[in-house]
């Protein structure tokens, strides 16, 4: 003891410097599974994996009734080639830049 109070000494054995060690090498996170082991599913769980499924069948729903829609639109204007592809593709694009938008709007509200 000093006269300015108490000084702590710094254990500087082995142990102790292992324990360190280990201390910053584990990640200061929780897992996935240890998060849903902790807290369980239940009835929200439920919910949002069933939006998220029909989420999922829209979006294959509206891929594949592209191919139909676009041989009716070869058959009744003659649009073929180029203009086809583009007509295909304006999905995709659309789907990029929507999801951009919204997903910025859904992070600010």
């Amino acid at each position: 003891e000093t006269k300015y109070g108490k000084v702590e000494l710094e254990d500087t054995s082995e142990q102790h410097q292992q324990h360190k060690k280990a201390e910053l090498e584990e990640p200061p996170c929780l897992y996935v599974d240890a998060a849903l082991s902790t807290i369980g599913t239940g009835r929200f769980q439920h919910r949002v994996f069933a939006l998220c499924a029909l989420g999922i069948l829209g979006d294959a729903t509206e891929k594949a009734s592209l191919m139909y829609i676009l041989q009716g639109v070869t058959a009744e204007w003659g649009v073929e080639g180029e203009a086809l592809g583009l007509l295909g593709a304006s999905s995709g694009l659309g789907q990029a830049v929507g999801a951009t938008a919204f997903g910025r709007l859904s992070d600010r509200w």
